[in-house]
Parts: C-alpha cells; sequence; structure tokens
C-alpha cells in the first residue's frame, strides 16, 4: 500500500540481443575462455562458440535477497528466469532497451524532470550474426514468456 502512489519502472530488452550482451559481459570476465570470439574466427565457429556458451552449464553468484534462481545453469535457462522477474504486474513503465533514449526521456518529462543523454556503447556486429537456426530457437523456447509479452521477434 505504501508504494501504491510510486512509479515502478524497469528496462527490458529484446532476449535475443540480451542474451549476445551477456555473452560479452561474460566472457570479457576470463580472456581465456575457449568460447571468446576473436576477429579472426570465422563465422561458423562464432556461431557454435556461442552456441557452446549458451548451453553450457556455469555458476551463478546470487545475491543472498535472491532465492527464486538456481545458482547453477545454462545461461540462456538462467536469463529467461532473470528476465521474468521483470515482468510483474505492478510495473508502471517499461523502458524498451530498443529505444531506451526515447523512452527515458518521456518518463523524466513525465517526473517534470530535465532529461539528459544516456550513454551507448558500440557493438560490431548485429545480434544476428551470432545465431544460428538451433541457438535462434532455442532462446525462443526459453523466452516464450518475455517474447509474447513484449512482442519481440528475431
Amino acid at each position: 500500500q505504501e508504494w501504491k502512489d510510486y512509479k515502478k519502472i524497469t528496462v527490458c530488452r529484446n532476449p535475443w540481443d540480451m542474451c549476445v550482451s551477456y555473452y560479452w559481459w561474460a566472457v570479457s570476465q576470463n580472456k581465456e575462455s575457449r568460447i571468446l570470439v576473436h576477429e579472426k574466427d570465422s563465422e561458423d565457429l562464432v556461431k557454435e562458440k556461442f552456441r557452446l556458451f549458451l548451453e553450457t552449464e556455469f555458476e551463478f553468484p546470487l545475491p543472498s535477497h535472491i532465492s527464486d534462481l538456481p545458482s547453477r545453469g545454462a545461461p540462456v535457462s538462467w536469463l529467461a528466469k532473470v528476465s521474468k522477474m521483470f515482468i510483474h504486474e505492478n510495473i508502471t513503465h517499461y523502458l524498451r532497451y530498443e529505444s531506451l533514449q526515447e523512452d527515458y526521456n518521456n518518463i523524466v518529462i513525465e517526473l517534470n524532470e530535465q532529461p539528459g543523454q544516456l550513454p551507448r556503447f558500440k557493438i560490431k556486429n548485429p545480434y544476428s550474426f551470432y545465431y544460428n537456426d538451433h541457438t535462434r530457437k532455442l532462446v525462443q523456447k526459453e523466452f516464450s514468456e518475455l517474447i509474447s509479452f513484449f512482442e519481440y521477434s528475431f
């Protein structure tokens, strides 16, 4: 009841894009990883390394206040579970990562504040570059609820 009049805001992201972003964040923690993509890698090898990443079980360090998530699993399944935590009936505003600056500006203006410029990071390849038919369908299956809720497509 105390939070009833507050705006509850979160960010959503296309799951295919999110998985590629998480891949780069995770492998950047270990530059010696055998699944780290290199510029000299063929497109087929890039897709295979990405598939291995999505399907290989890892240990995920979890904050103590999150007990609903498994601490071990494949990143694609783990990310899908994390994403579901951000879909809730109490959320009043979803900012789409794909239009983050515009959505951010709109909510800031609604709060009677002055919007600022958000930082953007560049990626070399579009997320579709990392996928083959198998991994595209894998993400579609694991994130079906998110894809349906936000009407995402590959």
